[in-house]
């Protein structure tokens, strides 16, 4: 009987008879010959099952010997990949406590990388850019730049919130709704014209 020699496959697979194995990541069995393995290995259902499983665990193909682990913040050798998602070690970094973004409505890893990639992400940044567009804030030409229309000046992205929170922003602001003869009650504004 010819069997899988391909050890990033047979990293995969545990033998369960004399004349199967069962793919760690389908859950399914596969005969044990070469053809058989590689055949499943490539396979779309394979190849998106253990895609799902490398995304579901914060791990990216970093070159054709090695997986970027984001929650361990290592390295893992290809053939080593499902040993590491089964390492105690993953496992306890993996289940750190959820950090929850209000802003974007979902739950994050309470782990440095993982939350430094949720505020660089695209969606995290164009909802804080909804949220200060209704702030009179615009965005300044699809740029990662805001105007602020109180003040007339254009801001960082970075440093939209700390400049709306700002001493000056607030007394120009507090200016412009008495000028206009508009009053704050909480979050809601009225005209007293």
């Amino acid at each position: 009987m010819q069997t899988a020699c391909d050890p990033i496959a047979l990293a995969q697979m545990k033998i369960t008879t004399r004349s199967l194995f069962i793919c760690e990541v389908c859950d399914v069995h596969v005969p044990k010959f070469n053809k058989n393995v590689l055949e499943h290995m490539r396979g779309v259902k394979h190849t998106a099952n253990f895609e799902s499983l490398l995304n579901s665990n914060k791990i990216i193909k970093y070159d054709d010997n090695y997986y970027d682990c984001k929650v361990c913040d290592r390295f893992i050798l290809v053939k080593s990949v499902l040993d590491h998602i089964d390492s105690l070690k993953h496992k306890s970094q993996k289940s750190e406590p959820k950090l929850f973004c209000k802003l974007c409505n979902v739950s994050i890893d309470d782990h440095p990388n993982i939350v430094k990639d949720h505020k660089n992400s695209d969606c995290h940044k164009m909802k804080l850019a909804e949220l200060y567009t209704h702030r009179h804030l615009q965005i300044n030409n699809g740029a990662v730049t805001y105007k602020c229309n109180v003040c007339d000046i254009y801001i960082d992205v970075s440093q939209a919130k700390s400049h709306i929170e700002s001493v000056s922003h607030y007394l120009k602001f507090n200016s412009v709704l008495i000028s206009n003869k508009i009053q704050k009650t909480g979050d809601s504004f009225f005209c007293n014209i």
